[in-house]
């Protein structure tokens, strides 16, 4: 029989590998072997107000006490400075062997810890044979404790260390070879009987001369002369699996599986390469500001770029996000009522289960059930001064779009950017300025840097709000998630911040500035009603400001079910939720509003925020 080594290394350390088969080389462990043995055989258009509550989608090293200062005498111990004299000595402990190197001490393979100061039991071989410390790991028995078989005719028995075969005797032909009885027979086998012989299964040929080799079951555990035939193995040689994060191994007789090691979580199982992952492979993550790539082994992480700072790691995209990177006027740490936060600061939302629209006081029906996974979610509405480095940057126009499938939600299939609305985006960045310029009293872009870049964008198109959010590397927020943050989730709030509308609350009903009538005082800075204003997870202007597109079209009722849902192929025009600041009718802050418009026009009133998927 050909040996083999599995490769064990790839499954790092591994608590307790245990592989007792009951020969006088092997001990007893707590987890069972990996096989058998002979004691252990597992719109409407718009301003449309469409406010109809439940209607859309939406021990050790270094540590220690100090002992005494053997054989001094008590004039050298005064001597000492009081320093050592009263505090605690670390003790340092002495190196025992090369960090990470490997050891046998019988069957038992070890290796020493990093830091050269124990070894530390990784897994418990067959038999001392077996440990490969080489290898740091334990060679596959290549056969069983009292396993038989005929080469020939002459009877061998797997060896103590179960890696090689004894001769036990040599019978008068082939066909006095009976492994299965373990011994040679007086007589010659019967004509067309069958026995296994190791993982053979052989058949006595019409002369009673010999055996003919009939099939190779792989492993003797799968060898049944009395049927004939081979047991269908359950699972390969060094095959791999998870069942959730327990990373398993095809045992060796192949009619089963046994446990190697509980990985940090399902998605680290790797069964492809027999490991539990350090990360996951060719993924990103960010450390702070630090954007790390997994290896294509899922075994190390490299540090690829450093961003601006932690908000701007983006470990979806795998890039720095360039929103925010001048560090100007509401594109930099100077947003809100304090004027030092950063502008492009996303606050998370741990997801969950609500009712959409469902506020139990003025809109009680709840059956529209949403849940929304976990995500992240502009703390502030996207200001003049982040939408200019989009402008600035040549982006948003048909001369710079996104590309198909950019600012996608990972859940949603199609929800990314479609090439067909290329042609409804400004041609140029001249075009989109003149766009922006909506509104000569209301609108809030300027062409140049003023007065204005820490208030909210308006006179956007949906489109261009689409288009901003995939090229900062996030996305428009579904209506569902949308509506999730502003209720608080289960919560279901009737205001992102309770039940009672004011102006200290949020920026609304064109009094804002304590004078009756429309002006453009009215518009005030994003985040000027913070920490009062803000929803549960402290986004704040979810009422009042600008009202927000979100990724929907309006569609009543909401579809259902809903689990990161959002209408996307059926319905009109686009969502927009939260109320804005010339609105005087309390019920469009309320957050079981909605309200729709067409997704070309630009509004005064109309501006958005993105989200982020984790």
């Amino acid at each position: 029989m050909q040996r083999s080594i599995w490769p064990l290394t790839s499954l790092g350390i591994v608590s307790a590998w245990l592989w007792s088969c009951g020969s006088t080389d092997s001990t007893t462990h707590d987890v069972p072997p990996p096989w058998p043995d002979a004691s252990t055989d597992a719109t409407s258009d718009a301003g449309g107000f469409a406010g109809t509550g439940g209607s859309t989608t939406g021990g050790s090293a270094g540590t220690g006490a100090t002992g005494g200062f053997g054989g001094s005498s008590d004039a050298a111990h005064d001597a000492l400075p009081d320093a050592l004299d009263d505090a605690s000595i670390d003790v340092v402990e002495e190196v025992v062997c090369s960090p990470n190197t490997f050891r046998c001490q019988t069957n038992k393979l070890e290796k020493c810890n990093a830091a050269g100061t124990a070894w530390n039991l990784i897994l418990s071989c067959a038999t001392s044979a077996l440990c490969d410390d080489g290898e740091g790991r334990c060679t596959p028995p290549e056969c069983l404790p009292n396993e038989h078989r005929c080469t020939g005719k002459v009877l061998e028995r797997c060896n103590s260390n179960q890696n090689g075969w004894d001769v036990v005797q040599t019978c008068l032909s082939p066909a006095h070879c009976r492994s299965e009885y373990k011994t040679c027979s007086a007589t010659p086998c019967p004509i067309g009987s069958y026995q296994c012989s190791g993982s053979e299964l052989m058949r006595c040929n019409a002369t009673q001369t010999d055996w003919d080799f009939v099939q190779d079951c792989q492993s003797s555990a799968l060898c049944d002369a009395a049927a004939k035939s081979c047991t269908p193995a359950t699972c390969a040689k060094g095959e791999f699996g998870c069942v959730g994060a327990e990373l398993r191994m095809c045992n060796f007789t192949l009619d089963g599986w046994f446990d190697l090691q509980t990985c940090a979580s399902e998605a680290l199982c790797d069964a492809a390469h027999g490991q539990c992952d350090l990360c996951e492979a060719s993924r990103y993550t960010c450390e702070g500001a630090d954007l790390r790539r997994c290896a294509d082994d899922g075994q190390s992480l490299t540090t690829e770029q450093t961003c601006a700072s932690a908000s701007r790691c983006n470990a979806q995209v795998g890039r720095c996000d360039p929103g925010c990177a001048t560090g100007a006027p509401g594109a930099g740490d100077n947003c809100s009522s304090s004027g030092n936060v950063d502008c492009c600061t996303k606050s998370p939302l741990p997801g969950g289960t609500f009712s959409r629209s469902y506020d139990v006081v003025n809109y009680t029906d709840s059956q529209y059930v949403a849940t929304v996974a976990p995500f992240a979610l502009d703390r502030y509405e996207v200001t003049v001064g982040r939408f200019r480095e989009f402008v600035d940057a040549g982006h948003g126009t048909q001369a710079s779009p996104p590309h198909d499938g950019d600012g996608a939600h990972p859940l949603i299939p199609g929800s990314g950017w479609d090439s067909s609305w290329n042609s409804l985006l400004p041609a140029d960045t001249g075009a989109l300025k003149a766009a922006l310029n909506c509104d000569i009293v209301y609108q809030t872009w300027t062409d140049t840097p003023g007065a204005k870049e820490k208030k909210p964008i308006a006179c956007v198109s949906w489109y261009e709000a689409f288009a901003f959010c995939a090229w900062a590397g996030g996305r428009l927020p579904t209506e569902a998630e949308w509506n999730f943050a502003a209720a608080g989730g289960a919560e279901q709030r009737v205001f992102p911040w309770g039940d009672t509308l004011d102006y200290q609350h949020a920026v609304w009903g064109c009094e804002t500035d304590g004078t009756p009538g429309c002006t453009s005082s009215d518009l005030f800075d994003v985040g000027s009603r913070s920490p009062a204003g803000d929803g549960r997870w402290g986004h704040a202007d979810l009422a009042g400001s600008m009202s927000e597109w979100v990724l929907d079209k309006f569609l009543d009722p909401y579809p259902m079910p809903c689990s990161n849902c959002a209408a996307i192929t059926q319905g009109s025009g686009r969502m927009r939720r939260g109320g804005a600041w010339n609105d005087t009718t309390p019920a469009r802050l309320r957050t079981s509003s909605r309200e729709s418009a067409n997704p070309e026009h630009r509004f005064t009133y109309l501006g958005f925020r993105c989200a982020w998927s984790p």
